[in-house]
């Protein structure tokens, strides 16, 4: 009999909404039968990208969506709970892999209604500074109750730990990508770009929901300095609540002209494919899966100095770094990457493919998380190592 796993998340958006599809997925393919359960009603800065919910749907895997595995609400999780156990019937997990805090312990809850002894293991894709200290005990209380704790960076588990966790095993297993998709033909909405492109322009790249913590605001801040030197196109590629302040700066800079904004984008990586550079601005990241989709699409990146996207960047001399505390640095930052000759380009170019294709693959993700299953079968503790 195949075994059976149950994946609980929050949501399906972003990068983590990946990790978890694509795991999902591969899963589903080796012969596991997958069930992937995930809050129904959408919050604010919350929500499923419906490209994950269908190839999951496509590839047979089965989705649950109740309310809720994303608020505290007992009465909400309970409901939750309940849809998971009517999904699981009679066929006992093999192991429980939740995605968050809260799914958390409604994968420990369910797992201690069970007959038999099954494991539950936590990723940890974010780590919120906007807990009341009651949840961040909560959640720290949980990483230590779970079988194991895995984090997509080394950067990431440091966090983690200085806010008092300490989980019975560690594992850092970052994400993957499997090679690129077809690329789908791009927005019209970006043929100007590519038509000033082809004249000359520079476009630059940045991919996330618009969000403050993913600070876009930065790069449109850089503008006017950078075009005294350079003429650029910056391209943002997501959705998010910041997105008519951001417009509203655009504006206000005298730069509205020269920032296109493409709101959701089922392949958002593929917008890539025409990038000169990936710009990073985020102030908080636990991975930096963006960073890894330029290194997998040959595009340089420039990324704020922040500790998970320093060990992309930095760790692999892929790219450049600014700090987003500094006035001026991005602008500075840009000046050089901009400025620097198409041999370096070139350097950063093989750097970063060679750290995709060693570390960031699909496969390697997979073949790490079976060795962290495989560790917890066989009770194994605190060993920290890439997968």
């Amino acid at each position: 009999m195949s075994r059976v796993l149950v994946h609980l998340a929050t949501f399906l958006q972003g990068g983590a909404g990946r990790a978890v599809t694509e795991l999902a997925l591969a899963q589903q393919r080796a012969g596991a039968h997958v069930i992937v359960a995930a809050s129904r009603t959408p919050a604010p800065g919350y929500e499923h990208y419906p490209e994950y919910l269908d190839r999951l749907g496509r590839a047979g895997v089965r989705l649950v969506l109740a309310d809720s595995t994303f608020t505290r609400d007992t009465a909400l999780n309970a409901v939750a709970l309940q849809a998971v156990r009517q999904a699981i019937a009679a066929r006992t997990p093999s192991l429980i892999h939740a995605h968050a805090g809260v799914p958390a312990r409604l994968g420990l809850t369910l797992a201690s209604g069970l007959h038999d002894h099954v494991p539950v293991i936590q990723t940890v894709h974010g780590w919120s500074r906007h807990r009341t200290p009651a949840q961040l005990a909560e959640d720290v209380s949980t990483l230590g109750d779970v079988a194991a704790v895995v984090f997509p960076s080394d950067a990431a588990r440091r966090d983690v730990e200085r806010d008092g966790a300490r989980p019975k095993a560690a594992h850092v297993v970052p994400y993957g990508l499997a090679p690129a998709p077809p690329i789908p033909a791009l927005p019209a909405m970006l043929t100007p770009a590519l038509e000033r492109q082809a004249r000359g322009a520079r476009l630059l790249v940045t991919i996330g929901s618009l969000t403050a913590q993913k600070h876009q605001r930065a790069l449109i801040d850089a503008l006017p300095q950078v075009r005294q030197r350079h003429d650029v196109v910056a391209i943002l590629v997501g959705e998010g609540p910041e997105l008519e302040p951001l417009r509203a700066r655009a504006e206000e800079l005298g730069v509205a002209p020269h920032v296109v904004f493409t709101d959701y984008l089922p392949e958002a990586a593929s917008v890539l494919r025409i990038a000169d550079l990936l710009v990073q601005p985020s102030t908080t990241e636990t991975f930096g899966l963006a960073v890894v989709e330029a290194f997998r699409a040959d595009v340089p990146v420039v990324a704020n100095d922040i500790p998970a996207l320093r060990e992309l960047v930095a760790g692999y001399g892929a790219g450049w770094l600014f700090d987003a505390e500094t006035p001026g640095s991005l602008a500075e930052v840009l000046d050089e990457s901009l400025s620097a000759p198409p041999g370096t380009r070139a350097g950063l170019v093989a750097l970063g493919r060679r750290a995709f294709e060693a570390h960031f693959t699909l496969h390697r993700m997979m073949a790490g998380y079976e060795g962290v299953y495989a560790a917890v079968e066989r009770g194994q503790t605190w060993v920290v190592g890439s997968g």
